[in-house]
């Protein structure tokens, strides 16, 4: 008797607890949405001061003169606060969920509506808002019912708190015809209790779209992406105001892959199979820099030609490779010298594919100095003391590597490659494998490089004339005319 008792005590103890629990949440839910209907003004402040300090940034990477950010700031503030208005109705409480609804007015007459649930679940906190636009009501085919197009979660543990938001599937159209599929997209956020982004995910299980036009003779475009998948993780947490600061270098490591793409633009077939990759990229905007590591594999990768009736022209299976860079951003920082700019460098350390199954081998460095140049109200970079190397190894010859053309008719069997590849692609005694050497040095990629071939000139070879102006090499500085055949100075 005194173990049923103290059992009901128990169990009207945890009954308790729990429905305390949750109506603890329940009020800490509605205390939160009712401070963020009492701070609209706030939150448009900080996201107007964001985005001052994106465009400020912005300009300033482009050469442009830098506003004062806090009139541009209070300039943005004041045309959301023109445009816009928000409506938040009466929160409604209830016992294990809540609900309530955000309207966003703009000035023109389009309104999206947020119908928020607040889970009032004890240890956690979880709301989930489904985001609806009556305009998308009227669209045909009930593409998107009810006007939803999209739903947005944020729940939050012991840990970090997760925002996911994910567009709802689309399946518009006929298959062999004009078409558009979203099926799984879903992108997640890590957000610690600063407000910054620790990790972020995304997922993608299917993207479709075919376009067929043309009057007499139908022509398609088609594209496909097929489970997609990536996932970053900052080295130390992201704010918004942080991704703009000049002053700060965000370093962040990635992985993903995609199981599969094709993409046909009417011409060509292009299909890529269970490709890889993983990596580290540091953003460093006081420098103009971004630069790190990759490294990828490929299970294959096909290009197919329409007009020859599906003869594949392009065949690589089992690629991997790892590469280092150092990029320069594509306009220099206002004030920057020249000599501050590193060199771009693009390092592919090691590489590997097989070509129609037969296995090739190959490693290069490309570097190159990029020079601002001053277009007026832009700037640009250009490259400039290009130098590249490239070595190439592999134990078939050029004519083993192309047998298959000739047989499927896309080469001729005196076709010149194989003559050129028969003078430079060496086999090497001791390794038993052919191989291949390229250094390349120019001043600019409109000035007369300077190419060697396994170590010679490259015009010491047999086309070396035909490629490349052989009266003088890098260092003459009486050829003003570049390879394209102008002038240097032309602009």
């Amino acid at each position: 008797m005194k173990k049923l008792v103290f059992g009901g005590i128990v169990v009207v103890v945890l009954v308790g607890a729990f429905v305390a629990s949750s109506l603890y949440v329940g009020a800490l839910n509605k205390k939160a949405y009712e401070e963020v209907s009492a701070n609209t003004d706030a939150y448009i402040s900080t996201f107007s001061k964001v985005a001052a300090k994106a465009l400020s940034a912005n300009r300033l990477l482009i050469g442009f003169d830098m506003e004062d950010e806090e009139d541009l700031a209070r300039e943005f503030e004041e045309q959301i606060k023109k445009n816009t208005s928000f409506s938040f109705s009466p929160y409604k409480s209830g016992f294990l969920s809540s609900s309530a609804r955000v309207t966003l007015y703009l000035k023109n007459d389009i309104s999206l509506y947020g119908d928020m649930k607040f889970y009032n679940v004890p240890f956690g906190k979880r709301a989930e808002i489904t985001l609806i636009s009556p305009d998308l009501k009227e669209l045909e085919a009930d593409v998107f019912k009810d006007g939803i197009f999209a739903k947005v979660s944020i729940s939050k543990g012991f840990g970090d708190a997760e925002l996911e938001i994910k567009p709802i599937d689309i399946n518009f159209g006929q298959d062999g015809e004009n078409m558009l599929k979203l099926q799984g997209a879903k992108l997640s956020y890590g957000v610690n209790d600063e407000f910054k982004i620790s990790e972020a995910k995304f997922e993608l299980g299917l993207f479709e779209f075919g376009r067929t036009y043309g009057f007499f003779d139908n022509k398609r475009d088609f594209m496909l992406v097929k489970g997609a998948k990536s996932y970053q993780k900052y080295k130390e947490p992201v704010g918004l105001e942080d991704i703009f600061d000049l002053s700060k270098e965000i370093t962040s490591n990635f992985k993903g892959s995609i199981e599969r793409i094709e993409v046909d633009p009417g011409y060509s077939e292009f299909k890529v199979e269970n490709w890889d990759f993983k990596g580290e990229m540091t953003l460093a905007l006081a420098k103009g820099v971004v630069s790190g590591n990759v490294a990828s594999g490929l299970k294959k990768f096909t290009i197919t030609d329409n007009p020859r009736k599906k003869q594949q022209i392009l065949n690589l299976a089992d690629v991997k490779l790892e590469l280092d860079f150092i990029k320069n951003l594509d306009a220099m920082l206002a004030g920057k010298k020249i000599d501050e700019l590193p060199r771009a460098e693009f390092v592919l350390k090691n590489a590997q594919m097989l070509f129609d199954g037969k296995k090739i081998e190959l490693t290069s460095d490309l570097s190159f100095a990029e020079v601002p140049v001053n277009g007026g109200a832009f700037y640009w970079l250009a490259e400039e003391d290009i130098k590249y190397n490239l070595h190439v190894s592999s134990k078939y010859s050029v004519r083993e590597l192309f047998e298959r053309y000739v047989k499927d008719g896309l080469m001729l069997e005196d076709n010149e490659t194989f003559a050129i590849g028969d003078e430079i692609f060496k086999k090497d005694e001791k390794s038993g494998k052919y191989t291949l050497d390229v250094a390349l040095e120019a001043k600019s990629l409109r000035t007369n490089p300077h190419i060697l071939i396994n170590g010679k000139d490259i015009c010491e070879t047999s086309f070396g004339a035909e490629l490349v102006p052989c009266s003088g090499g890098i260092d003459d500085d009486d050829d003003d005319e570049g390879v394209w055949g102008f002038d240097d100075d032309d602009e």
